[in-house]
């Protein structure tokens, strides 16, 4: 027999245009530290949070995890979870007995919240993290750092594991050594399934080529469990040209798409950026829609982002993304700092290219669960009318506070219950009443206006 949880299910079915309870605010902060470092809190163990000083007791002043507690509840939240994960460190050889300029590493995900170091026959090389595989020696040329004396170069993908060189290794030196990091995310997601948990954030990040591996670990485990993730990019004043960081949202952004992550291209130096916009969604309703909305970060006026922002329909920006793939949001200052939009990085042509609208589906989903698995542990139910009935009603009551009136999450919701008599015989053996149907209207926001102006004489 299941649990009371797993004895309701939905999927969930999309038809949309071209263009109180579960509230979707549960916040947890998610850190490393090598072996050496072990936090007082210990590894891999996720604890509960009322204050940013009792995060800091368990992790130390100067942590990453410390740094965005601060941020999270600078905005008011009043609870959040937080655990620091091990980062194993290995260290692997290749090219000692024949020379080669390649190398795959045999743990993978390579972590981005930890440094990678490679030496060639004892020469450090510069590292530069790539999406391309096997890794495009030519990517990594291009992005490297101008020095008169060039190191070697090696190419990596953190998520692959493979390595490219510019240089060979002898065949009789040290040849290719790379030492690296990995984090038990399995560890991590078991913590994370065994509370509610709504929002994560990997504390004090900036999201770059060095992140893939963990944004692809992340992927699947957040949409399977319809969680949250802020993913602020690294601080875009770094870039000689601007046009650096618009190369990096798309080529980052559009590596592993989710309808559940919340890209933010920007100028600033605040530390904690992701924990701080965290902040804002554990503290608002579920439908809370990001654009406009002010964001306590530090922003240069005139950014050199400004001029790429672009917009949903406008290919080669920010907003519009590289044909529609990697799209970003932008942290502007106007007047006042604020996000540009509320896209996601699953993709302009795709249905949930808004986080608002990700949540709200979610959102009526656990709601249509929570009031049928009211129903079924308040009595007995056959297949009869009755049943049919009272299932009909639940729905209407547990959505009739979420329609109707100035930006209500839904403009109706409906239903469609099946006869008695329709279900399979199949699963009237195994007591299912089947292809119960939930029929929602979003009520969209409206981001931009539009209009004409006729002068006449």
């Amino acid at each position: 027999m299941p649990r009371i949880d797993n004895a309701v299910s939905f999927t969930v079915e999309e038809e949309f245009a071209a263009s109180p309870r579960d509230t979707l605010q549960e916040v947890a902060l998610i850190g490393s530290a090598p072996t050496a470092e072990e936090p007082t809190a210990g590894f891999n163990s996720l604890s509960h949070y009322t204050d940013a000083s009792a995060v800091a007791d368990d992790f130390g002043e100067d942590s990453d995890v410390h740094t965005a507690a601060m941020e999270v509840f600078g905005e008011g939240t009043e609870m959040l979870r937080a655990m620091v994960l091990e980062a194993s460190e290995h260290t692997e050889t290749f090219g000692a007995a024949e020379a080669t300029d390649t190398a795959q590493v045999e743990n993978t995900p390579i972590t981005g919240l930890e440094d990678v170091t490679v030496t060639i026959d004892d020469t450090d090389a510069e590292v530069v993290d790539v999406i391309s595989a096997p890794p495009d020696i030519t990517e990594a040329e291009e992005r490297r750092e101008e020095s008169v004396d060039a190191p070697p170069l090696a190419a990596l993908n953190r998520d692959t594991g493979e390595l490219t060189t510019d240089t060979e290794t002898s065949g009789t030196g040290t040849g290719i050594e790379i030492t690296y990091s990995t984090l038990p995310w399995r560890d991590a997601f078991d913590e994370l399934e065994s509370v509610t948990v709504d929002i994560i954030d990997l504390a004090n990040h900036r999201y770059g080529y060095h992140s893939i591996g963990d944004m692809d670990e992340l992927g699947p485990w957040m949409d399977a469990e319809e969680v949250m993730r802020v993913q602020p990019y690294v601080n875009g004043q770094t870039f000689d040209r601007p046009e650096e960081g618009l190369a990096l949202a798309h080529e980052v952004g559009g590596y592993a798409p989710s309808k559940w992550v919340l890209p933010m291209a920007n100028e600033s130096p605040t530390d904690g950026l992701g924990g701080r916009i965290a902040g804002l969604y554990s503290t608002n309703d579920v439908d809370y829609n990001i654009i406009y909305k002010s964001i306590a970060a530090s922003v240069p006026n005139n950014t050199r982002y400004t001029r790429l922002i672009g917009d949903v329909g406008l290919s080669g920006t920010f907003e519009g993304g590289d044909e529609g793939s990697g799209p970003s949001n932008v942290l502007e200052d106007d007047g006042g700092v604020y996000a540009t939009n509320s896209l996601t990085t699953a993709g302009i042509e795709d249905d949930y290219r808004y986080l608002d609208r990700t949540r709200r589906v979610a959102y009526a989903k656990n709601r249509a669960k929570l009031a049928l698995q009211d129903l079924l542990r308040s009595d007995d139910r056959s297949f009869d009318q009755y049943t049919k009935t009272d299932i009909e009603q639940a729905i209407e009551e547990e959505f009739a506070d979420a329609i109707g009136g100035r930006n209500a999450m839904f403009t109706s919701v409906g239903h469609n219950v099946p006869e008695p008599e329709d279900t399979a015989r199949e699963e009237r053996a195994n007591r299912i009443w089947e292809n119960i149907e939930l029929l929602i209207n979003l009520n969209e926001p409206v981001h931009r206006m539009s209009g004409t102006i006729r002068a006449t004489l």
